[in-house]
């Protein structure tokens, strides 16, 4: 069951992805600013090695698709790129995926080893919906 979720969030996020390049607006139940703080708190949490704040944020199929497992390696790669120095560029675009609309956040964050480039998706309930770094 685990394995079917994760194949979801996994289309989701690849979907999304792709969909960014044509740089759709954000639907209309999605306020530009909100989603831009929501995606820096995303990255604060990730900073913080928040993973109950990451979970509680999330919606429910991310949350059944990154076991605890999976957090912590996220949680430490994060930490391995070093002390956070800030935010860099960030870009913010809608997505709709299967006539379910979402919001989609790309931003650098600089970091004291090494920058990460975060793709953050939210959900018109500003449900955090896939999180993807590189």
């Amino acid at each position: 069951m685990k394995k079917y979720f994760s194949i979801i969030v996994l289309v989701l996020i690849a979907t999304v992805i792709l969909s960014a390049c044509g740089g759709k607006p954000l639907a209309a139940a999605f306020d530009k600013a909100t989603v831009e703080a929501a995606a820096k708190g995303v990255v604060e949490k990730l900073n913080a090695r928040d993973a109950q704040g990451l979970r509680d944020i999330s919606n429910p199929q991310l949350n059944a698709a990154i076991d605890d497992a999976t957090m912590g390696q996220i949680l430490d790669a994060v930490a391995a790129a070093g002390a956070f120095n800030g935010f860099g560029d960030m870009a913010v675009s809608g997505v709709n995926t299967n006539n379910l609309d979402y919001a989609m956040v790309i931003l650098k964050a600089d970091y004291a080893q090494k920058d990460l480039i975060y793709t953050i998706s939210f959900d018109t309930d500003m449900k955090l919906a896939g999180l993807y770094y590189k």
